[in-house]
C-alpha cells in the first residue's frame, strides 16, 4: 500500500454538506447535514470519518461542496496516472476559487476506512509534516478555518481504491451540483 502522498495547497476546509439528500447518520456523516446524491458509498463513508474527526475535536461538521468533489475526483485520477507523484498542485479549475486549500490523496486502499486510518496514523506520527498539519487544521481551524469539503474516489483496475480529499475556505454556501469532473 502506498502511504498517503501529501499535497498542501494552503489551509484547510470542508466536509459534510448542505447539498441535497442526506439526513440519518449517512454512515457517520453527521445527522441533519445533507449529502450530494452523486457521492459513492465510499465517499459518504469518508465524509463521515473526516467529520467525526472534526467534531471529535469540538468543531462543527463541514458541508460537502460538489465543486471540490469534482476537483478531488480529478486529483484521485491524477494520483493514479502519475503513480502517486502529485508534485503539481491540485487542480482547482471547477469554479471554487483558490484561497487557502489543503488536501491529500492515497492509493491501494480497500475502503475509505482503511484510507482514513492510514492518514490519521501518519498524521499522529508526523505532526509537523503535511499530514499532521492537515489534521491540525481540520480539528483546530488554525491557521485557516475550513468551510467546505470535497472527497473523491476512483476504483483502480485492481479493484482497490484511490481517495482524495480537499478542505476549502472560499466563503459562501456549499454548491450542490454534479460530482462529475
Amino acid at each position: 500500500m502506498n502511504l498517503i502522498s501529501r499535497v498542501t495547497l494552503a489551509a484547510l476546509a470542508s466536509i459534510l454538506t448542505a447539498c441535497g439528500g442526506g439526513g440519518g447518520d449517512n454512515n457517520g456523516a453527521s445527522a441533519g447535514i445533507g449529502l450530494p446524491s452523486c457521492l459513492s458509498a465510499e465517499e459518504i463513508a469518508l465524509v463521515g470519518q473526516i467529520n467525526a474527526t472534526r467534531t471529535g475535536g469540538g468543531k462543527a461538521a463541514l458541508p460537502v461542496d460538489t465543486r471540490l468533489v469534482q476537483t478531488s475526483r480529478k486529483n484521485a485520477e491524477q494520483y493514479i496516472a502519475t503513480g502517486g507523484n502529485l508534485a503539481t498542485s491540485f487542480l482547482f479549475d471547477r469554479g471554487y476559487g483558490e484561497t487557502g486549500f489543503t488536501g491529500t490523496s492515497g492509493s491501494d486502499f480497500t475502503s475509505a476506512s482503511e484510507f482514513w486510518t492510514a492518514f490519521l496514523a501518519d498524521a499522529n506520527a508526523n505532526p509537523t509534516l503535511p499530514s499532521g498539519k492537515i489534521k491540525t487544521d481540520l480539528t483546530s481551524d488554525t491557521p485557516t478555518a475550513p468551510i467546505h469539503l470535497g472527497i473523491g474516489e476512483v476504483v483502480q483496475t485492481n479493484g482497490k481504491h484511490t481517495f482524495s480529499f480537499i478542505l476549502g475556505d472560499t466563503a459562501g454556501a456549499a454548491v450542490n451540483g454534479t460530482c462529475t469532473p
